[in-house]
């Protein structure tokens, strides 16, 4: 609705999850979409004249949708990543009141210790699930967190760089910023990257 009253395309692998009714009340399309986004643990941005939103984390890794770029051997000193002193969750329990049955309900998803809780005034079961799924994926990125300062190459915020060779930081990092700067001293890179 909102690509359409902007003459915008759509690009979006969020078609599994179907939203009742949400409440746009003294708020931009622009942050509206944001917040879409944030609630569900998309990417969200407008590109090319297309509204794109995409699950950062599909069937419990991260999405094979999204771009991969693969850090050069040779660059690979030019890492820093640090372990965040961050809870890493088991599952997450999602709780709210039922109107229609006049009860409290929960649902619980992943598995173990620790618990993360969320109270929210849920559509539905599906609806609790869904979003307590993003928000336990939300709450246990970033327990990794790290920056790449090199020499440039093609790279953008959303893609996700895959890391290989460096044994304990071995793994795939959601690319959160990329900062390209171009002077006479070349083309330089810095990368804001999370787990």
């Amino acid at each position: 609705i909102v690509a359409k009253r902007h003459d915008l395309k759509v690009s979006s692998d969020m078609g599994d999850i179907y939203v009742f009714h949400l409440e746009q009340t003294n708020e931009s399309d622009l942050h509206f979409l944001k917040r879409v986004a944030a609630e569900h643990n998309a990417l969200f941005s407008i590109k090319n004249q297309t509204v794109v939103l995409k699950k950062k984390i599909k069937n419990n890794k991260k999405s094979e949708d999204l771009p991969r770029i693969y850090l050069p051997k040779e660059e690979l000193e030019n890492i820093n990543i640090e372990s965040s002193n961050k809870t890493s969750y088991g599952s997450c329990k999602a709780t709210w009141r039922d109107t229609k049955d006049n009860e409290q309900k929960s649902i619980t998803v992943g598995s173990g210790e620790p618990v993360l809780k969320i109270k929210d005034s849920f559509e539905s079961t599906s609806d609790a699930k869904i979003k307590a799924m993003a928000a336990l994926h939300k709450a246990n990125s970033g327990t990794k967190i790290g920056t790449f300062d090199g020499a440039g190459f093609e790279v953008y915020g959303g893609a996700i760089l895959v890391v290989s060779g460096t044994y304990q930081d071995d793994g795939e990092y959601h690319i959160e910023q990329a900062v390209h700067t171009v002077d006479s001293n070349g083309w330089k890179l810095i990368l804001e990257l999370k787990n």
